[in-house]
């Protein structure tokens, strides 16, 4: 098999690794994640560019297109805008009844078709929620952010994707955030703050991006819809950075889990790479600390093998 095919396959099962390392980065404590912050910034960096690299389009797995997404966000369903006057009144109000919320918003009756749509869109997306008598605010649709630096991170990635990409689904978005799931708190913490911002807009079901006027002349730096565009020369070197910090990464978290990193934070992804940041500072120890990582998954056979000889050369 050529090589750019055998590093296109590579990359498509490495973004799937990489997205659960940097879903447990993601669900450790916040000075634990401190700890260990570069490597898994290295880790979402890397995974971003091995996107772009394997011409990744970015809309969930519904394969909608670039002008596809664009035409829905310019001319939004009526069940759509009724949901963001759904979500308006009941984040101003916090808890409305089933009724209350059909006049406020125009509604012909309660069980109006267009009504119940856009309460759904409004529900699924994360905006409002049910109670016993009616809509709440969710903490997502509250207006209220927060400023915990590891959703500012998060945020930051997130608007950058915007900016590169124009539009993108929740998933794809969670996605780019190193998160296993849209319904995250912390992926909805984020895209909170990005919508705060107003460089981020709620354009259809599911669907943000830049807002409508810039989305008119904006163009997408890739269309993933043609089949015949070209591989990137450096596809094979992506995936090999990528596939070193995840790795990186993998035993930076199981170091922490352990409680073998020292306090500072400012360990480089290379440190946090070697046996010798560990407490252990006997040779033997260090390489039974290697079998323990080995044993708990976060090295594989051969990468154990590889440090195993790296420091068994420098004793």
């Amino acid at each position: 098999m050529p090589f750019q095919l055998v590093a296109l396959a590579k990359g498509a099962a490495l973004i799937q690794s990489a997205s659960v390392a940097l879903a447990q980065w993601n669900a450790l404590a916040p000075e634990q994640k401190a700890l260990i912050r570069e490597p898994g910034l290295d880790v979402v960096k890397g995974l971003n560019e091995l996107r772009r690299a394997l011409g990744y389009r970015m809309f969930g797995d519904d394969s909608v297109s670039f002008d596809e997404a664009r035409d829905a966000a310019l001319d939004p369903s009526v069940a759509f805008v009724l949901a963001t006057r759904v979500v308006d009144v009941v984040r101003r109000d916090g808890r409305v009844g089933h009724e209350t919320l059909a006049r406020a918003v125009g509604a012909v009756t309660p069980e109006d078709g267009v009504l119940l749509e856009a309460i759904e869109i409004a529900k699924s997306d994360g905006y409002i929620s049910a109670h016993d008598d009616g809509w709440a605010v969710t903490d997502f649709g509250d207006g209220r952010v927060t400023d915990a630096e590891h959703v500012v991170a998060l945020e930051r990635l997130i608007v950058d994707h915007i900016d590169e990409y124009g539009i993108a689904g929740t998933d794809a978005l969670a996605e780019v955030a190193g998160l296993e799931s849209s319904g995250s708190p912390v992926f909805r913490a984020a895209l909170e703050r990005a919508l705060d911002s107003g460089r981020v807009q709620w354009l259809e079901s599911g669907l943000y991006g830049l807002s409508p006027e810039q989305l008119k002349e904006f163009s997408p730096p890739v269309d993933a819809d043609e089949e015949d565009v070209a591989v990137p020369r450096e596809v094979k070197a992506v995936v090999a950075d990528v596939a070193r910090a995840v790795d990186r990464l993998r035993i930076a978290l199981a170091a922490v889990r352990q409680g073998d990193l020292p306090a500072p934070a400012a360990l480089t992804a290379g440190e946090i790479a070697r046996p010798e940041i560990t407490r252990a500072a006997d040779p033997l120890e260090r390489l039974e600390r290697l079998k323990q990582l080995l044993d708990a998954g976060a090295l594989s056979a051969d990468e154990y093998a590889e440090q195993k000889a790296r420091l068994l050369t420098a004793l």
